[in-house]
């Protein structure tokens, strides 16, 4: 039996996402890889919220392949990334969770195929994927926080803060010589002053009486 076209592979993924209500295609392989195996795929965005009212939007990827038992579609999670473009999977927002994935036969009529999805996929599936987008969503507030925490201390010295474009550093230029910022996170800042020892004992003093 000769090799379905890219166009009839096309065909069978477009039907299994129409299916399942796909909101917008995202991806998708190229039209013409060439005459052999051509590659058919495409990542889909779906709603998984039913009301309409709060939506839950996961993204999955569906990908033509051909066996001698059969043509099938492989499912699998099209997981989020984090602003550097790093993939965050279910196996990274999760201790011990596996990245699900199924199989559904391509012979297969596109609303079966799609129940096949919603039934053995997406339940193991969407939980991981909001999972590893709340893991991204926290790292980035907690990143936008160190900075805004940066620029409050540059501010308060009258310096400018710097970041290194190679490892992503940031740093704050014009600070007084007798003064070292040694970590800031997104509440706390620790600091090393070289002070003469009357001075550093008054502090402490003062931190011992509030």
């Amino acid at each position: 039996m000769p090799s379905p076209t890219q166009a009839a592979k096309f065909a069978v993924l477009d039907g299994i996402a129409a299916a399942l209500g796909s909101l917008a295609t995202t991806r998708r392989a190229e039209p013409d890889l060439g005459q052999y195996c051509p590659l058919a795929w495409q990542n889909i965005t779906l709603d998984l919220d039913q009301s309409g009212t709060e939506p839950q939007l996961v993204s999955v990827s569906l990908h033509y392949h051909e066996d001698r038992k059969g043509d099938y579609v492989h499912v699998s999670g099209d997981w989020p990334k984090d602003a550097k473009g790093n993939m965050v999977t279910g196996r990274d927002a999760e201790y011990g969770a596996s990245n699900p994935s199924i199989n559904v036969a391509a012979r297969k009529r596109p609303e079966v195929a799609a129940a096949d999805i919603r039934r053995r996929f997406l339940p193991e599936f969407a939980p991981l994927y909001a999972k590893a987008k709340a893991r991204i969503d926290a790292h980035q507030a907690f990143v936008e926080a160190v900075n805004q925490n940066f620029q409050i201390l540059a501010d308060a010295c009258g310096g400018t803060v710097q970041r290194s474009t190679w490892n992503d550093g940031i740093s704050i230029a014009g600070l007084p010589d007798d003064v070292e910022i040694a970590y800031v996170s997104d509440s706390m800042v620790q600091i090393k002053m070289r002070l003469p020892v009357q001075l550093a004992a008054e502090y402490l003093r003062s931190r011992k009486a509030a």
